[in-house]
């Protein structure tokens, strides 16, 4: 706004007609006027107005102070004029008219004055057009920079020297979480009080005139969420060209990062898969290939880049393949299949293929992906497989189930022909003996071996397979009679007999037994037919190195075998089994106790001698159970005896091995004890040399868990194993039983008698009892009384007996 000036002040101290007024007016090269307040029409204009406004002397004069004003300042003039005057006062801005017709801005200084004898006003004219529209300019530029701040799409912001908020973008308070509050003057450390040194150091450097920038940072927010940043830290210069502080620009490029990670896996996967795949335009020209591509065809994508896919084409397809690939391709977007294609090499090689359309943002399809896998291995690996699963892996030699096949087909062929097949069933002697002392890795070379002498001998011969372990199976064909089958087994029993010799190891000697059925004498199938040759071949195992045709007699022989079996497993679940009940005499010749003996009393036929059953009840494994049974049974009778007044006498069991070396022998021993409530020092358990001399240390220890039980132990048949004396005084044992192939030969072989007197004599030594079985005689008893033995037993005294026959026994002795 104007302020008063010497001049104002001689202006309220002149007369309006004094000289020194009138130059002082019309000099001053600020515009004035000076007009009556009544009319308010011009009285005085001086130079500087007159060519201000563009009015000449004459125009001014001639106007009034309305007719410069624009018709919307009018009022405003009217209403001020009307205001009580002041000697002195000051009007403000007005907006004038100039004689063209433009409107200026202007700053009016009033002065109430006599003029001419009229009440008026002096006018003095300060144009502020320029330094209002500079003003103007000034606030549309900062309005401007604050609008772009406030709403550029990053986050910006303005600091000043001591890092107080100027401005800030919507997108920086959205980002930081600080909502729409004013930041205006606020100091950004206390907005954000958890900013590091590291921050505070980089807005520092920028105060001091560094610009600033990273173009990806790390950045963890206070709600734990991680941030990518790119930054940008720049002062900012006064008019004097100091630093008036600092623009901080951030922008959030986690997406971006995100993508970039995105794009980074997509090319690492897209590099590291190991099926080749190949990207086209729609052409179908290739754009590129990954390394597995290379790898695969031997292309690299230089080589192949806008190529047609079709360089690859094997030639084993024709056209109508490709029509309909592509077909399926360009309808339904996709196409699915094996082809076979060429390598760079000129190899061929089996693909598995998929072709896939991509399709744009707007579902227009705009390149061809198409991923293959090399499958070649995996078709060798099939034909291995189908090798395998017709071969045998040791011998490649055609395994059971071709075999089986091959002989079915000959077998078809005999009937259509009317010739005979003949199969012979081929198995090394004592190979097991092999392994078990050699080891198998010269087994299965030995194995080996015999398959190829057994190919290079039977030249002839459709078929040489093995069967498993040291089975193989001849198949002959196209026969008249069964001597070429026979002449074969000789042949090959000779090739066989043949020492094998093996990476430098002594020379090995097999022999082989073989079995021989033929079609349609012994079978009319496959199956048949080698079951019928095993048993042959069992028959011929009896001889060793031999062959052996097979016979009725034979099957019939089998088939009783397995009724056998059948029966005897039914029997166990039947309760058919019994004890008979032998005596044990004393040299007093009163009974010292009995022998549980098991017998097979089938409900529809006759009694099973144990010679039968026994021995079948080993091989199928329902030893332990029958054994268990009898160990029961026996202490339930003697209990039974216990309980009816008859004294503590000995009851003896026979344990078999199977029985003896089960890991839970001693519990069920125990077991029984306990639930029948005999005396653990009645019952005696038989062993046998053979049992105990298959594990010795083992065999100890559980010997002496049996005798801490309080049972006594005995060995049975003594003198038909072997055993050694060093191992016999450790045995825990009470008592030897002398077999009777012995006590038979004491009236006539010197040598049984010998040594039976010799057990008699080394039993004394070592404390034990003697019992002798098989006494029939009185010669028998005779002899074995004179040279010490204390108990006996056999025919001469009682045969073995059910309980209530044994008690009527004893009753008609007392």
């Amino acid at each position: 706004m104007h302020t008063p000036t010497p001049l104002d002040s001689a202006i309220m101290a002149s007369m309006a007609g004094e000289a020194s007024f009138q130059h002082l007016f019309m000099a001053n090269p600020q515009p004035m006027w000076i007009f009556d307040l009544s009319t308010l029409r011009f009285l005085a204009v001086n130079q500087a107005a007159l060519q201000h406004y563009g009015y000449s002397q004459a125009e001014f004069l001639d106007l009034t102070i309305r007719d410069i004003r624009p018709p919307e300042d009018v009022t405003r003039l009217l209403d001020v004029l009307s205001e009580q005057a002041s000697p002195f006062k000051e009007t403000g801005l007005w907006k004038h008219l100039t004689r063209d017709g433009r409107v200026i801005d202007v700053e009016v200084t009033t002065h109430l004055i006599q003029f001419a004898g009229q009440r008026a006003k002096l006018v003095l004219i300060n144009d502020v057009s320029e330094h209002l529209r500079a003003e103007r300019a000034l606030r549309e530029h900062e309005a401007r920079l604050r609008l772009f701040i406030e709403h550029a799409p990053v986050a910006l912001a303005m600091f000043d020297r001591d890092m107080r908020y100027l401005a800030a973008s919507r997108r920086w308070q959205d980002d930081y979480g600080l909502g729409h509050h004013p930041l205006d003057g606020r100091c950004h450390y206390e907005v954000f009080p958890e900013i590091g040194a590291r921050w505070r150091e980089l807005h520092q450097r920028g105060l001091q005139g560094e610009a600033l920038n990273c173009e990806a940072e790390r950045f963890v927010r206070q709600d734990g969420r991680v941030q990518w940043l790119r930054w940008t830290i720049h002062p900012w210069r006064d008019d004097q060209g100091d630093v008036g502080g600092i623009v901080i620009f951030t922008e959030d490029i986690s997406e971006r990062k995100r993508t970039e990670e995105t794009l980074r896996q997509s090319a690492t996967i897209f590099e590291s898969m190991r099926d080749g795949v190949l990207i086209t335009d729609l052409s179908p020209a290739i754009v590129a290939v990954n390394r597995a591509y290379t790898d695969i065809t031997g292309y690299t994508l230089d080589e192949v880049r806008g190529l047609n896919p079709s360089l690859l084409r094997s030639g084993r397809h024709d056209h109508d393949f490709y029509q309909l690939m592509w077909k399926s391709v360009l309808e339904e977007g996709h196409w699915v299949g094996e082809i076979w294609n060429r390598r760079k090499s000129g190899e061929l090689y089996p693909q598995l293929l998929s072709i896939s359309t991509v399709y744009d943002p707007q579902g227009a399809p705009c390149n061809y992906v198409g991923v293959f896998t090399d499958i070649s291995q995996v078709r060798q690996s099939e034909a291995r497989l189908e090798h395998l699963a017709h071969f045998d892996p040791l011998t490649d030699l055609p395994n059971r189930l071709l075999a089986y096949s091959r002989l079915q087909h000959a077998i078809e062929r005999g009937q259509r022909t009317d010739r005979r097949v003949a199969a012979l069933l081929i198995d090394i002697d004592r190979f097991k003996n092999v392994n078990d002392s050699l080891g198998h890795h010269i087994g299965d070379q030995l194995l080996q071996a015999a398959a190829a002498r057994l190919r290079a001998v039977a030249v002839s011969v459709d078929t040489v397979a093995r069967l498993g372990g040291d089975e193989f199976l001849l198949i002959l064909d196209n026969l008249d009679d069964p001597a070429p089958a026979a002449a074969l087994a000789q042949t090959l029993l000779d090739a066989l007999a043949e020492p094998f010799m093996l990476d430098e190891h002594p020379p090995i000697y097999l022999s082989a037994s073989i079995g021989i059925s033929l079609y349609p004498d012994d079978a009319c199938d496959a199956t048949e037919l080698v079951q019928h040759a095993d048993l042959a071949m069992f028959r011929a195992k009896q001889a060793r190195n031999a062959y052996h045709f097979h016979t009725e007699a034979m099957s019939q022989s089998m088939r009783e075998q397995l009724l056998l079996e059948n029966r005897l497993r039914q029997a166990l679940d039947g309760e058919e089994f019994v004890l008979h009940y032998q005596p044990l005499i004393g040299a007093d010749g009163q009974m010292a106790g009995c022998e549980a003996l098991v017998r097979w009393q089938p409900a529809d036929g006759p009694m099973v001698p144990p010679g039968q059953f026994i021995p079948l009840a080993e091989e199928l494994g329902l030893i332990v159970p029958l054994g268990g049974w009898v160990l029961a049974e026996a202490c339930r009778q003697g209990r039974i005896w216990l309980d009816a007044g008859q004294p503590p006498r000995v009851m003896a069991v026979n344990i078999s091995a199977r029985q003896f070396q089960h890991p839970d022998f001693v519990n069920t021993v125990r077991a029984t004890l306990a639930a029948s409530g005999f005396p653990p020092a009645c019952l005696e358990l038989e062993l046998t040399e053979s049992m105990l001399m298959e594990q010795v240390e083992q065999s100890i220890d559980t010997m002496c868990a049996l005798k801490a039980l309080g049972t006594r132990l005995s060995i049975d048949d003594f003198g038909t194993g072997y055993s050694s004396l060093a191992y016999l005084k450790r045995f825990p044992i009470d008592k030897l039983k002398i077999d009777q192939s012995f006590v038979r030969g004491i009236a006539h072989e010197r040598s049984d008698r010998e040594i039976i007197t010799t057990i008699i004599a080394m039993a004394r030594a070592l404390g034990l009892q003697v019992l002798a079985e098989g006494v029939e005689t009185a010669e028998q008893q005779a002899f074995l009384q004179q040279h010490g033995c204390q108990y006996y037993q056999g025919y001469l005294f009682c045969r073995p007996q059910p309980a209530a026959a044994l008690e009527a026994w004893l009753a008609a002795r007392t």
